[in-house]
């Protein structure tokens, strides 16, 4: 069964407010931003932003200015998901501990496969890898949403592989979660390239040297890298560049960062560190070494 386009253009994407032992959690999903309070501040929140209830002491404007100055989007947007969590039992003596209640992101590989035989792969991932049936991503994604998970970290192999790949976001949205990948590009489409314009809270590119570098990691070279962000930055996409760091490519990071530099449209870099297992267990150094 296909799943429909969540009604909700990517400026509207709503607010978590979530129920915790220590008062409450809310996630911001157009900067990413967590804000924790405390249950005083909890109750106020949840009446201001969902019975639009007015601030009526200095302390709570005060709050309210502290708060939109954590989560800008709060001075425009109400839109939420309110998870009316009972405290957990188990948890009840440490009602004054910021102890969350449930995960905030949580990791989900959707997919083994991959064209790209990376020799640096820590997956191994290949052409013929496995699928994660879709029911089974569908029940992790129902029960995350029910416990108040944010985000969705998805993963492969190549997830834009993966046959169902627009309906996993469009899922993940519809059910209040912001989905986020990992992507070479490979297997790019209007329609993958649509639902992670729609849905995604940031798409990360692979790199882990530019130019002539780029080709000793990745079958397809950096003339496909620049043209996947291209497209990624004409489609809207927040992008960040994902760079996996070895005793190898150690020296060639002051080139990378230039270049990421060079680059005025990132949401941001993140930087991994080379993982000797897999298919790469013999190909580089890990930075230990």
């Amino acid at each position: 069964m296909t799943t429909p386009q969540p009604e909700i253009a990517r400026h509207q994407l709503p607010f978590i407010l979530r129920r915790e032992p220590f008062g409450g959690l809310l996630f911001e999903p157009a900067n990413g931003t967590y804000v924790e309070v405390d249950e005083e501040a909890y109750h106020f929140l949840r009446e201001w932003l969902t019975e639009d209830r007015e601030a009526k002491t200095e302390e709570e404007r005060a709050f309210l200015q502290q708060l939109v100055a954590s989560a800008p989007s709060l001075a425009t947007e109400r839109l939420v998901y309110h998870i009316p969590s009972k405290k957990p039992p188990a948890l009840s003596a440490l009602a004054n501990v910021k102890v969350l209640g449930a995960p905030t992101v949580i990791d989900l590989q959707i997919t083994e496969r991959c064209r790209m035989a990376c020799p640096h792969c820590y997956m191994s991932s290949s052409p013929k890898g496995r699928d994660l049936p879709f029911d089974d991503a569908r029940r992790v994604i129902e029960d995350a949403a029910k416990i108040g998970v944010c985000q969705l970290a998805i993963g492969g192999g190549e997830p834009l592989l993966y046959p169902q790949f627009a309906e996993l976001l469009y899922l993940s949205r519809s059910r209040g979660l912001m989905p986020n990948l990992t992507t070479t590009g490979d297997g790019l489409t209007e329609k993958s390239l649509s639902a992670m314009a729609q849905c995604c809270g940031a798409v990360a590119l692979s790199l882990e040297g530019i130019h002539a570098d780029f080709g000793t990691r990745r079958r397809k070279g950096f003339a496909h890298f620049e043209a996947t962000h291209l497209a990624f930055r004409e489609a809207g996409i927040p992008t960040v560049f994902q760079i996996t760091l070895s005793a190898e490519n150690l020296p060639q990071l002051p080139e990378i960062v230039d270049y990421c530099l060079s680059c005025d449209d990132l949401y941001g870099v993140l930087f991994l560190a080379y993982k000797a297992i897999g298919r790469g267990e013999n190909f580089h150094r890990p930075l230990s070494r």
